[in-house]
C-alpha cells in the first residue's frame, strides 16, 4: 500500500498538476478578437435661398487602398463654387499622398491645405474662396483627425447630444484677431467691435481657400486640427455654415434639429419609405439610415429659410436672415459583423466626388 502511495505521490501527481497547469494557462491566455469597425455616412446638400450650388462635399471610404480609413470633407464656397470645387478634388489625393509617411495626421492635414491653396488659380483665387472641414477617419483605432479653415463646422454628438465643435474662424473672434494684428499689423478689418467685422470691409472670415486679395488682412488657409475619438453611440457632423446659421437665426439648435428626427430613425420601415422623399436634394451615402438623417435635417433648414421670406414680405420681420446652400455629412462607425447595422443606400461607388461639375486639369 505504501508504494502504491509513493508512486501517485512521485510519479502521477505531478503529471496531473503539469496538466491542468496547462489547462489553465490555455484559458487565461486565450482571447476573442474585437470586431472590426466600419465607416458608415450619409449626405445631403441643399440649394436653401441661393440661385446656385457653392457648397461641395466629398467623401472616401477605403481611402487610398486601406479598408480602415476614410476622408470626409464640406466646402462652402463663395464668389463661386471654382474653388470649393477644386479644393473637393486635389485636397483628399495630397492627404493620400502623404500616408505612407511618418509625418503625424495633423502635419499631413496642414501640409494638404496649404499645398491645395497653392495650386489654385491666381486669378480665380482673387475673386473667390472657400471655407472647409475635413475629417481622417481610422476605423481600427476609432478615431477622427478634424482640420478646418472658416466657418464650415464639424460637431461630434453622442446620443444626439453635442459634446464637442468647432470654432469658426472669423476676425471677431478674439484670437483671431490678435493673431492678424501679430501677424499682420497694417491689416485693414472693420466692425471690430462687434459681431461682425470683416477684412477689408469685404469677408466675415480670418482663414479660407483663395481669397488672394486679402491676403495683407490676415487671410490664411492654414487650418485648425484636432483629434475626436469615435464609437458606435457617437456622430460626426460635417457641415457648411449654411446649417448652423439657419438653426442659430431661427432659435433653434443643432441638437434640437437632431432630436426631432430620432424617433423617425428607430423604425426601419419608415427609413425605407422616407428615402422616397426629397427627391429634388441631391443625397448619397452608404447607409440609408445617416442618408435619411441629413435628408431630414437638410429639410428642416430649407423650411426655415422659406418662413423667414415669407415673414420679410409680409414685413414681420426686417433683420436680415442667413439665406444660404446647406451641405450636411454625417458618419457613424458600426460593426463589420453586424448585418443588421450595416444599410447600405444602392450606391455601389465607394468613392465619390459631389460638384455641379468636377474641374480636372483646369488648375
Amino acid at each position: 500500500m505504501k508504494n502504491i502511495v509513493l508512486l501517485f505521490l512521485l510519479v502521477i501527481a505531478p503529471i496531473l498538476t503539469a496538466a491542468d497547469g496547462a489547462s489553465s494557462s490555455s484559458t487565461t491566455t486565450t482571447s476573442i478578437p474585437a470586431v472590426p469597425f466600419v465607416v458608415q455616412w450619409g449626405m445631403c446638400r441643399i440649394l436653401g435661398g441661393r440661385e446656385r450650388q457653392e457648397d461641395t462635399c466629398s467623401a472616401f471610404t477605403g481611402f487610398n487602398g486601406d479598408s480602415h480609413k476614410a476622408f470626409m470633407g464640406v466646402y462652402d464656397g463663395h464668389g463661386g463654387c471654382d474653388v470649393s470645387n477644386h479644393v473637393a478634388g486635389v485636397l483628399p489625393k495630397m492627404v493620400g499622398a502623404q500616408l505612407a509617411s511618418a509625418i503625424s495626421p495633423e502635419q499631413m492635414l496642414i501640409n494638404a491645405f496649404q499645398k491645395a491653396n497653392q495650386s489654385l488659380n491666381f486669378d480665380v483665387a482673387e475673386q473667390q474662396g472657400s471655407t472647409a472641414v475635413t475629417a481622417l477617419i481610422d476605423s481600427v483605432s476609432q478615431t477622427a483627425h478634424i482640420a478646418w479653415a472658416g466657418d464650415a463646422r464639424a460637431c461630434l454628438l453622442e446620443h444626439g447630444k453635442i459634446i464637442l465643435q468647432t470654432k469658426d474662424h472669423n476676425p471677431s473672434d478674439p484670437d483671431e484677431l490678435a493673431r492678424i494684428r501679430r501677424d499682420f499689423p497694417n491689416a485693414q478689418i472693420e466692425g471690430t467691435e462687434g459681431k461682425c467685422a470683416r477684412l477689408g470691409g469685404d469677408i466675415n472670415l480670418s482663414r479660407a481657400f483663395g481669397d488672394t486679395i486679402h491676403g495683407g488682412n490676415g487671410l490664411i488657409c492654414t487650418p485648425e486640427t484636432i483629434e475626436w475619438t469615435l464609437g458606435q453611440s457617437r456622430t460626426l457632423l460635417l457641415c457648411s455654415d449654411g446649417f448652423v446659421d439657419v438653426s442659430n437665426a431661427t432659435c433653434s439648435t443643432v441638437e434640437q434639429e437632431f432630436a426631432e428626427v430620432q424617433d423617425l430613425l428607430a423604425n426601419p420601415v419608415l427609413v425605407d419609405e422616407r428615402l422616397e422623399y426629397f427627391t429634388d436634394y441631391t443625397a448619397e451615402g452608404n447607409c440609408n439610415r445617416l442618408i435619411l438623417l441629413a435628408k431630414m435635417l437638410c429639410n428642416s433648414s430649407h423650411r426655415n429659410q422659406i418662413m423667414a421670406k415669407a415673414l420679410q414680405r409680409s414685413g414681420s420681420v426686417t433683420e436680415p436672415f442667413p439665406f444660404d446652400n446647406v451641405t450636411i455629412l454625417l458618419v457613424q462607425l458600426a460593426r463589420e459583423s453586424n448585418p443588421d447595422q450595416i444599410e447600405h443606400s444602392p450606391v455601389t461607388t465607394e468613392t465619390i466626388v459631389l460638384t455641379d461639375r468636377v474641374i480636372k486639369g483646369a488648375y
